[in-house]
């Protein structure tokens, strides 16, 4: 294999890394036009801006130089936390006073530039940028945009409905990198509506159901069922925005915090993730600093935010249609489904400047690169118990009325997609997780090739959310005892298993 290649020549290729160390500047950043990044790191690869596979976003060197490190283009030495900091909370702080709209828009990019161009591309500064302005932009729903096309917008409906099976996990899949956000992840905490595997499941299903209104009804023409549901959830944003800005700090903070969280594999998947994703360049992730200082900010739901659920539905289907099943998608095809959420997310009032899904297919696909590769594989080096907690319960719900996935196989479906190598994980799952996994990727790669079989799972998902829509209140307070034992038994696995080590240790 090879991975298993080895140099004859070790000793004189190890007295050339050894000299090439020597000669390289101290500093990951310095004032000359590019300079060799050299990063160490904690029993991982290192990778700067790169991982094994991944998806175009940068390239290593392909001179004598070793292949983490990396040529980085840089106008000014890195920014400490304290300075980053202080640049954001200057620009947050004056950018109010900005007017018109659209001149403060030129101006926070601008300063964006200025700070983060060295190691951004322009789609993440334009990102960056949203989280500067509220995540509504009070348009009415009323008003169609010039740039609508109702046939393609109706074309990426009927896409959507084709294929409601293979989007919906590949939007599953995609909430393990939007939560991989601190801040996006603070907002669905703070409603306490994910942190068991019952609240995920009333919160979820509601959350599919309206999306499918969306797909499959008229979302332009009041009185209508995707009207109505659009006009509700935009309704729920405000008022969240409003929860979110009155609430103190040291609030927000303790309603985060999840006791005994459920994260069995957190430590096995923390290592493949340490070894196998880029670690950042110096200010890569500007966002993290919003953690450490987090009154240099309004609180509320911003137009950043509702970008990344917008990446959330459409990047995977985009850069990997046959992944989830889509082998028959056209690029037109793909191009009407991103056009279908850039209409979308208009009418939840997302700006047209910051809307994810504007510009070409192409554009999409470059937006959804870079965001992985500069920002969700970064994340991942550092998920936290209460990450795993939630994607667990999400997971855990969802089979309380469509049964068929586990935590274990859709990360694992999620590490393939990226190209991310983890073999601690992969070899810890259990039979069952190991053969579900393989089912899965075998109807997905070849038996969605059968335009019946992908209509009967089709109708199967859309018939088992009406179901559950209709439970009745004994079937819920059975899935509510089922919910709350499954943590229980959580709670008591960890407490046996802190009880055997303080034995061990006296």
């Amino acid at each position: 294999m090879k991975d298993q290649a080895v140099p004859t020549s070790v000793s004189v290729i190890s007295e050339s890394v050894e000299q090439i160390e020597q000669n390289l500047p101290k500093k990951p950043i310095t004032d000359s036009a590019e300079v060799i990044a050299n990063v160490e790191s904690d029993d991982d690869s290192g990778f700067l801006n790169a991982s094994n596979g991944s998806l175009n976003a940068c390239e290593a060197e392909e001179e004598d130089i070793p292949s983490w490190r990396l040529k980085i283009p840089a106008k000014r030495e890195a920014m400490t936390d304290e300075e980053v900091a202080t640049t954001l909370k200057t620009m947050w702080s004056e950018a109010d006073s900005i007017e018109p709209l659209e001149k403060r828009k030129k101006w926070v990019m601008e300063r964006l530039t200025e700070a983060f161009g060295n190691v951004l591309p322009e789609p993440l500064l334009e990102i960056s940028a949203a989280f500067v302005f509220e995540g509504d932009t009070g348009i009415s729903m009323d008003i169609r945009p010039e740039w609508l096309d109702m046939d393609k917008f109706r074309r990426g409906q009927k896409f959507a409905v084709d294929n409601i099976f293979g989007l919906f996990y590949s939007e599953l899949l995609s909430l393990f990198m939007v939560y991989s956000f601190e801040d996006g992840f603070k907002s669905i905490l703070v409603t306490g509506n994910s942190s068991t595997p019952y609240a995920c499941f009333k919160r979820y299903l509601s959350t599919a159901s309206r999306f499918y209104n969306w797909y499959s009804h008229d979302v332009w023409t009041p009185g209508n069922p995707g009207y109505d549901d659009m006009r509700a959830v935009r309704r729920i944003h405000s008022l969240m925005r409003k929860k979110l800005e009155a609430m103190p700090n040291e609030e927000l903070e303790s309603k985060i915090k999840i006791e005994n969280p459920w994260c069995p594999a957190l430590d096995i998947a923390r290592r493949d993730f340490q070894s196998t994703c880029p670690a950042p360049a110096p200010n890569q992730c500007p966002y993290t600093i919003l953690s450490k200082y987090p009154n240099i900010r309004h609180k509320a739901l911003n137009q950043g935010e509702m970008a990344a659920t917008q990446f959330a539905f459409i990047a995977l289907t985009v850069l990997s249609p046959k992944t989830f099943g889509l082998h028959d998608a056209t690029d037109e095809d793909l191009e009407a489904y991103c056009h279908l959420w850039r209409g979308l997310g208009y009418l939840l009032g997302v700006d047209d400047d910051f809307n994810f899904c504007r510009g070409t297919l192409e554009d999409v696909k470059a937006r959804s690169r870079d965001f992985i590769e500069f920002w969700v594989k970064p994340n991942f080096r550092d998920i936290q118990p209460e990450w795993e907690h939630v994607m667990r319960c999400m997971i855990e719900g969802i089979q309380y009325y469509f049964p068929g996935s586990t935590y274990e196989t859709c990360l694992c479906d999620l590490a393939d997609v990226l190209n991310l190598h983890i073999p601690r994980f992969y070899s810890a799952l259990s039979y069952a997780s190991w053969i579900r996994h393989g089912f899965i990727r075998f109807f997905f790669d070849h038996g969605s090739k059968c335009a019946p079989l992908r209509g009967y799972l089709n109708s199967q998902l859309v018939q088992s959310m009406e179901r559950a829509r209709q439970y009745d209140e004994k079937k819920l307070s059975e899935l509510q005892e089922k919910s709350a034992k499954t943590l229980k038994t959580v709670a008591a696995e960890k407490e046996k298993c802190s009880a055997s080590m303080r034995e061990c240790l006296e």
